[in-house]
């Protein structure tokens, strides 16, 4: 059953959420606090600024009167109002100045004609001082004074319009940015409401989704409980049934369990069995009755060593004191990658071990009677003796896939000539070696049937006498076996010999060319080779500067290399040229080598047989002896 994976607690959503709020309430605080401060610093601004241009206004009515009021009743009283006035004045217009912006104060100073009053005024004050006071009145009272009152009026009151304007454009601004900041606040309040909406969201999603793994993984834990006491079932079963001895061990040896097939081999219950030490139990010596140590006990090399062993050739001993032989493995058994105990499956090998001794004991006979057949067929090959005396050098590699094969050869004098012959039979081992021993009857009585010398007539009586041995001489039978074979006889003279082949070629090697004389394509013995099959026979030049080899195509047919194929005539023939400098002993090891070299691990497919000679200039009597 599949759940659903369970989901992480969202930690970093809900300190995402934490922080965008922290910093958005923060943030809106800290906005509100520098536009409060703002907006109270525009009220004060405002407030003291209004107070300002009143006192301005009342102070610059103060002057006006008490200038005039000097002037006329020359009292020096007024005089000092008028100073203490002027001095309030320039201190209320300094501060005004401050709060104004500086555009305007600059285009106050163009405009205003306040330090042409005040020098008018002063100076009427020294004419009431020098007791001229109508002339003090008539300069109050004159054009000039009043234009230049006209102008400083018009001045201080333009300065005023336009200081109210800039204080109401100030708190405009401020109503603007407060408003700006309760759109941001609420903007911002929206903000954190959603991200708390959608954290809501995401945990009760997390927590639905961990419910639904919760319950999954219930379902889950249930269902692989029956499971594992379904394995459980089924594993006990198991060892029930099989017909092993099964049993377990622990760290210090004992054994925790065992199945009945282990109490039925063993003869005691798995009761009984169950916490005794299996080694010192069942294990502790060898069948001779010598001391098992633990040490040496490979099980315990499982416990200690961890690995897997498997023993063919045991014994455990039953609880009635009888020998049981075994096959066991010791297998180590490992949770949470430490090394618990080992399992041993053992099983009865006694009456395989019988069945054994009986083969071996057949197979001694076998293989007896194959090593006597082996003597018997390399008695019936040739003496080497007459080959030394025949030719200056030569080799003879006769070599049987198994102790015998089907592969012969033969050397002997016929008439005034030597006959020499290399044969393969059908098959090898022991039919292949059958064949031969009927080969060299069939030889042996044709060459007396036939005229000497007449290597045709020879192969093709032999042909005859085998086909009729065998059985193969009419249509109808199951075997259809038969020899290939090349046939050389060199008569007395030695200047030339005689050659006829049955499937078989013969190579001359001269000069450093290679030359094949190819024999017929039709094999003797056969059941459909005709009974009257002619077979050619070809003269060939005997040089003291060449060599002569016949081989079987145990070697021609042989797989290997790199590619897997045969080796072939074409690899034989350049072998040849390759050694034709060495010696006949030579070659014949050179042969063997480029052999194995090729063969490599592929198996061997048949028996070897190769046979070389030079003449030389050994001359022969009519005995063939040299």
């Amino acid at each position: 059953m599949e759940t659903t994976r369970p989901e992480k607690f969202p930690i970093r959503s809900l300190i995402f959420g934490v922080l965008l709020t922290v910093l958005i309430v923060g943030g809106l605080a800290q906005f509100s606090h520098t536009l409060l401060e703002d907006s109270q610093r525009t009220k004060r601004l405002v407030q003291e600024s209004t107070v300002l241009v009143e006192r301005i206004r009342y102070l610059d009515e103060v002057l006006t009167m008490s200038a005039n009021m000097a002037v006329m009743s020359g009292e020096s009283a007024w005089k000092a109002r008028y100073d203490e006035a002027s001095d309030n004045y320039d201190v209320a217009f300094s501060k005004i100045r401050k709060n104004a912006p500086a555009e305007l104060v600059e285009q106050l100073m163009i405009t205003f004609a306040y330090d042409d009053l005040s020098s008018m005024e002063s100076a009427a004050f020294k004419l009431v001082e020098q007791k001229q006071s109508q002339r003090a009145r008539d300069l109050l009272a004159s054009d000039a004074y009043a234009m230049s009152k006209c102008t400083y009026q018009a001045g201080i009151d333009q300065f005023f319009a336009d200081f109210r304007r800039y204080l109401n454009a100030i708190e405009e601004e401020q109503n603007q940015a407060l408003f700006r900041a309760d759109l941001i606040g609420l903007a911002g309040l929206v903000l954190v409401l959603l991200s708390w909406i959608i954290m809501s969201k995401t945990l009760v999603r997390y927590h639905r989704i961990n419910k639904t793994f919760q319950e999954g993984l219930e379902e889950q834990v249930r269902s692989r409980t029956m499971e594992l006491q379904e394995s459980m079932d089924r594993i006990k079963l198991l060892l029930e049934s099989v017909g092993e001895g099964i049993w377990g061990v622990d760290l210090d040896g004992k054994i925790t369990f065992a199945n009945p097939q282990a109490s039925t081999l063993l003869g005691c219950s798995s009761e009984q069995m169950i916490g005794v030490h299996a080694h010192d139990q069942f294990h502790d010596r060898h069948v001779n009755g010598t001391p098992y140590p633990v040490t040496a006990c490979w099980w315990h090399k499982s416990l200690s060593e961890g690995g897997v062993y498997h023993i063919e050739d045991e014994v455990l001993w039953r609880q009635d004191g009888t020998c049981l032989d075994v096959e066991y493995r010791s297998t180590p058994v490992y949770r949470g990658g430490a090394l618990v105990g080992a399992v041993v499956s053992f099983s009865d090998i006694s009456e395989r071990k019988r069945v054994q001794q009986e083969r071996d004991k057949a197979m001694d006979v076998i293989s007896g009677s194959i090593q006597y057949a082996s003597r018997i067929q390399r008695s019936v090959l040739p003496d080497i003796s007459l080959m030394e005396r025949t030719f200056s050098d030569y080799l003879v590699h006769w070599d049987p896939r198994d102790l015998v094969g089907g592969d012969m050869y033969w050397c002997d004098q016929w008439g005034e000539g030597i006959l020499l012959i290399l044969g393969d039979c059908t098959g090898h081992g022991v039919p292949g070696a059958f064949m031969t021993l009927i080969v060299v009857g069939a030889l042996g009585q044709a060459k007396g049937d036939v005229s000497e010398g007449d290597i045709a007539a020879l192969i093709l009586r032999m042909h005859q006498l085998i086909q009729i041995t065998l059985g193969q001489d009419s249509e109808t039978g199951e075997s259809d076996d038969g020899i290939e074979l090349g046939i050389c006889y060199i008569p007395l003279d030695r200047k030339q010999m005689l050659y006829t082949g049955a499937r078989f070629d013969l190579f001359m090697v001269e000069n450093g060319v290679v030359t094949e004389i190819k024999g017929n394509k039709k094999g003797i013995g056969y059941r459909g080779v005709s009974k009257m099959q002619m077979y050619d026979t070809h003269t060939v030049p005997l040089l003291s500067t060449a060599a002569y080899y016949m081989t079987t195509d145990g070697l021609i047919d042989q797989i290997g290399g790199t590619c897997r194929r045969a080796f072939g005539k074409n690899r034989f023939k350049e072998l040849l040229l390759s050694m034709r400098e060495l010696s006949m002993a030579e070659q014949k090891e050179r042969i063997r080598q480029a052999l194995l070299a090729y063969q490599g691990g592929e198996n061997r497919r048949d028996d070897v047989s190769i046979i070389g000679f030079k003449i030389g200039d050994v001359s022969c009597d009519s005995s063939g002896v040299a």
